[in-house]
């Protein structure tokens, strides 16, 4: 079951006493599990109210998938990125133990910029090759690459003041100035 806050544009509670958590059924009707029904208040202490079942079918969800090191295939630049690296002795990064999320992504590249005076990317047409401010990097190596696509995104008025929803995940695009 799914829960949204009860308000007042939201049915009011009906305690049915069928058994089975229902629609319109709330927290304290005795149908309803506060653990088995994940049923519960708001942060501000709203009783929330059943509404069903609107779980997006496995299909929908976005799924992190491995691409093919090997396929010069480009990147689809509506997808996330995100890639796992080889890393020398010394180096002080354990190989493998890190994801580091691409901060723009292009078809022909995923650049990431772990700070502001290098800026690392990986090519399509050599996608274990890790560069760095255009030179590949000597001793380190990509070893797994994944995408996400999502068609779930939706835009927001960038000129609004509202805060952002913390339970929310956001990304933007940003144009670069010619001078830049």
């Amino acid at each position: 079951m799914n829960w949204i806050a009860l308000g007042t544009s939201q049915p009011s509670i009906t305690c049915n006493n069928n058994g089975t958590c229902d629609g319109n059924e709330g927290c304290d009707c005795a149908d309803c599990d506060e653990q088995v029904d994940h049923c519960g208040t708001t942060t501000t202490g709203i009783q929330m109210v059943c509404s069903g079942d609107v779980i997006p079918s496995v299909t929908t969800v976005n799924i992190w998938t491995d691409i093919s090191l090997t396929s010069p295939s480009l990147f689809d630049s509506t997808c996330e990125y995100r890639f796992k690296m080889n890393t020398p002795a010394g180096s002080g990064i354990s190989a493998g133990d890190y994801w580091y999320y691409g901060n723009e992504i292009g078809v022909n590249s995923i650049v990431y910029i772990g700070h502001s005076s290098v800026v690392s990317h990986i090519n399509a047409d050599s996608k274990t090759m890790l560069r760095s401010n255009g030179t590949v990097v000597a001793g380190y190596s990509v070893s797994q690459i994944q995408k996400r696509c999502s068609s779930e995104w939706s835009d927001i008025d960038t000129s609004s003041v509202a805060t952002f929803d913390p339970t929310s995940e956001y990304r933007f695009r940003a144009g670069t100035p010619a001078s830049f």
